[in-house]
C-alpha cells in the first residue's frame, strides 16, 4: 500500500500548499493527542478501510453508525450486525443530525405534519454533540479524536477542506481525524480484500452509500426495497414527490 499517492498529489492543485503529514506519519501525532483509543464513524467503504488500517496499527476503536430514519433502514441494520460480528465489538447506533434538521425544517412535510412536528419541540443536534457524549461515556477525555474516512482524492470539496483545515483538528467543536486522507480507491480496495471484509448492501443498490433524499436513490428504494422507502415516507410524507417528478418531468 502506498503511503502517499504521488500520482494524485503531484498536480497543480497542490502547488505552494503544505500538505498534511501522510497517514502513516500522522499515527504518532494522533497517539500523542488522543492515546490509543479512538471514536470512528462507520458509513461506507472509506470508513471501513480506516477501521481496518487503524486496527492494524494497534488502535482500539469505539465505533458508531448513524441511522437515516429512526429504527434504521434494512441495509443499515444489516451492516451494523455484520460489522459488529466482523470486528467483534458493539457499534453504537445514533440518530443522524440531518434527520433532525429535515424534520424541524418541514422538509417534505404537509402543513399538518409540520405543525405536529413543531409540537414535539424536538431539537436539532450536531455531530460534535453525539461524539462528545460518546467520548464522555467511554472516558476518552477532552482531547479525544473521532476518525472519519474522508479522502482528499474523493472530490474537490474534501480536498479543499483538508488543504485548509488539515487532517487532525482538536481546537474546534468537532475533534476529527482523517485517518486515510491520502489514500486513493486502489488503497481502499486493497485493504478490504486483504481482510475479506464485505461492503454494505447499499453498494449493490446505489453503487455508493445512500444519499438520503436524492431522487435517484429514492427511486431505487421504491423499486427494490419498498419497505425502506415506505419507512422514509412515514417520517417525510411528501418525499415521494421527488420520485414522481422524475416520471413527470425528467
Amino acid at each position: 500500500m502506498r503511503e502517499t499517492p504521488d500520482d494524485f498529489f503531484s498536480g497543480p492543485q497542490w502547488a505552494g500548499i503544505q500538505r498534511p503529514k501522510s497517514s502513516i506519519d500522522l499515527l504518532p501525532v494522533v497517539r500523542e493527542i488522543a492515546g490509543n483509543r479512538l471514536l470512528l464513524g462507520v458509513s461506507g467503504k472509506d470508513s471501513i478501510a480506516a477501521w481496518l488500517f487503524l486496527r492494524e496499527q494497534g488502535f482500539q476503536i469505539i465505533p458508531y453508525m448513524m441511522w437515516t430514519v429512526p429504527g434504521g433502514l434494512s441495509y443499515e441494520r444489516e451492516s451494523r450486525e455484520y460489522y459488529q460480528d466482523f470486528f467483534k465489538t458493539p457499534i453504537h447506533f445514533l440518530p443522524h443530525p440531518n434527520f433532525f434538521k429535515a424534520w424541524r425544517s418541514g422538509e417534505y412535510q404537509s402543513p399538518i405534519t409540520v405543525a405536529m412536528n413543531k409540537g414535539t419541540q424536538l431539537q436539532e443536534i450536531d455531530y460534535y454533540q453525539l461524539e462528545d457524549a460518546l467520548a464522555k461515556r467511554h472516558n476518552l477525555g477532552d482531547s479525544y479524536l473521532s476518525a472519519i474516512g474522508y479522502r482528499a482524492a474523493d472530490n474537490p470539496g474534501r480536498r479543499r477542506m483538508i488543504n485548509n483545515m488539515g487532517a487532525v483538528y482538536v481546537s474546534g467543536k468537532r475533534h476529527y481525524y482523517y485517518a486515510v486522507w491520502d489514500w486513493v480507491i486502489a488503497d481502499i480496495m486493497t485493504i478490504l480484500h486483504k481482510h475479506n471484509c464485505k461492503l454494505s448492501r447499499a453498494y449493490s443498490m446505489f453503487g455508493c452509500t445512500f444519499d438520503e433524499y436524492n431522487w435517484n436513490d429514492l427511486l431505487i428504494l421504491n423499486q427494490v426495497s419498498r419497505a425502506d422507502y415506505d419507512l422514509i415516507k412515514s417520517f417525510f410524507p411528501l418525499v415521494g414527490t421527488k420520485v414522481l417528478r422524475f416520471f413527470d418531468v425528467g
